[in-house]
């Protein structure tokens, strides 16, 4: 079974026009889902943007010295306090 176009005249399989439309149809279904792909990841990386800007994570993101102090105690005065607690 063939369709002949009228304007070239050219014969055409029918199978290849079936064939040609279902390639079609999951050209345009792999594209929906590579736009529903790209929205997650969008909506993704917004959401981590939003998560590293907060207020709460804010002076852990950065690196400083703000907020640190250097230990006052020297080991020998760790150990001797574990030794009195023991006996």
């Amino acid at each position: 079974m063939t369709v002949i176009f009228i304007g070239t005249g050219a014969a055409v399989g029918v199978w290849v026009l079936i064939l040609g439309t279902f390639v079609f149809a999951l050209l345009i279904i792999a594209f929906i889902f590579f736009l529903f792909g790209l929205q997650g990841l969008l909506a993704a990386y917004q959401e981590q943007r939003e998560y590293n800007e907060s207020a709460e994570v804010q002076p852990y993101t950065t690196l400083t010295n703000a907020g640190v102090r250097p230990a006052l105690q020297q080991r020998g005065n760790i150990a001797g306090r574990a030794e009195s607690a023991a006996g």
